[in-house]
């Protein structure tokens, strides 16, 4: 599991191109192997921009690393169940009140959402793939689905 920094991950995400793709970086922010001097520089430039911004209040990085990957583990913990459950009433059963509950769900946990829990798992596509299986039958699921999304 790598860890980065979630503005990066929002930007990384935001292009087609690298949209699928995860980066990640060291607690020192160094994201690769440094062989020139040069690079090397620019890099120790870049982190100490990067580990300002993400001091906590004690001034210590680790505890936002620490925080970060709670989040992302909680986030984990409730929405992986509902996502499986929601292509699981998708694909097969298709089950509208299943799908209304798991949306419902998502919606009330909607706060312990992370950019790196979206990134990481495409909710978003989960939740436009079953809008469009029930979008012609069953309206109040893409209600639901705008709500989450």
């Amino acid at each position: 599991l790598a860890w980065v920094h979630t503005l990066c991950a929002m930007f990384i995400c935001s292009s087609a191109i690298t949209g699928s793709l995860v980066y990640g970086c060291d607690e020192d922010g160094k994201w690769e192997e440094d062989d020139d001097d040069d690079e090397e520089e620019e890099n120790i430039a870049r982190s100490k921009v990067i580990d300002s911004e993400d001091e906590d209040e004690d001034g210590d990085p680790s505890r936002d690393l620490e925080k970060e990957q709670h989040a992302f583990t909680k986030c984990e913990e409730v929405f992986q169940p509902l996502m499986k459950r929601l292509q699981d009433s998708n694909d097969g059963s298709k089950d509208v009140d299943d799908v209304l509950l798991c949306i419902g769900t998502m919606v009330d946990n909607i706060e312990l959402l992370t950019p790196s829990f979206i990134q990481e798992y495409q909710i978003g596509r989960l939740v436009k793939e079953v809008r469009g299986s029930f979008e012609g039958t069953h309206a109040e699921v893409k209600v639901r689905c705008k709500r989450l999304s």
